[in-house]
């Protein structure tokens, strides 16, 4: 269960995370973004010629109600080759020079493969220029509304509900039949974790996740769409699950 202040009515649900369009479009849209947060918290991964997801964080950002913006995101585990910089790095420049958000408002941590490892790595093991976010009470989620219920899903492992907020940007998201099994299957890899265990998560993504074991980028990516394959088969027989 996951526990959503619904400031329009002043009450606090608690509901399932798989939410009809109806009760997402009343979350999404409603609870209050107008209070002064401790930052935006943006995961890499968009449309990188539409940047929706920055171009919602520059709207929210330029409201003066936002402390800064934390960026983060490596690479996606599913890419065919790293590239020369990491998703957050490309998203941060763009952040500063086409959004122009200075500089030193700009956070981020290149370290994660998926949605759970953004949340992970930043806030169980944060870079040492980043410390500071072990102490941010109000954390403003972007994404897409379709990728919005994977991100809520992760975040929750890791951050209180409470210190949780959401700010759907425009787009879409589609993800191959593969990315969809393989977020169906993290669910139930993670199922033993019924409330947050930050560490937990960490130990368990760099023990147990092929994603962030060493080498992964040095295999062709047929290898590694077998590899991950037979670990989505795994998770959902109860094999190499977060203990």
């Amino acid at each position: 269960m996951v526990k959503i202040q619904v400031d329009c009515i002043g009450s606090i649900f608690e509901r399932e995370i798989q939410l009809d369009d109806k009760v997402w479009d009343l979350l999404l849209n409603t609870k209050s973004r107008d209070e002064k947060k401790d930052l935006i918290f943006l995961l890499t991964g968009e449309n990188t010629e539409l940047r929706h997801r920055s171009k919602k964080a520059i709207e929210l950002f330029n409201k003066g109600n936002i402390g800064s913006i934390f960026v983060s995101g490596g690479y996606s585990g599913f890419a065919t080759k790293k590239g020369l910089e990491t998703e957050a790095e490309a998203t941060a420049n763009y952040l500063n020079l086409k959004g122009k958000i200075p500089a030193n408002k700009i956070l981020l941590d290149g370290r994660s493969l998926d949605t759970l490892g953004n949340f992970a790595y930043p806030f169980v093991n944060p870079l040492k220029e980043n410390e500071v976010i072990k102490d941010m009470k109000s954390v403003l989620l972007v994404t897409e509304k379709k990728h919005m219920e994977r991100a809520i899903k992760s975040a929750t492992k890791i951050i209180s509900p409470d210190n949780l907020y959401y700010s759907a940007s425009d787009g879409d998201y589609n993800p191959s039949l593969l990315i969809k099994a393989y977020e169906f299957a993290i669910e139930k890899a993670l199922e033993n974790i019924k409330n947050r265990d930050p560490k937990k998560v960490l130990k368990f993504l760099e023990e147990k996740h092929p994603f962030y074991q060493e080498g992964w980028f040095d295999k062709s990516i047929m290898e590694r769409k077998y590899e991950i394959g037979k670990r989505i088969i795994s998770w959902f027989a109860g094999y190499n699950k977060a203990d």
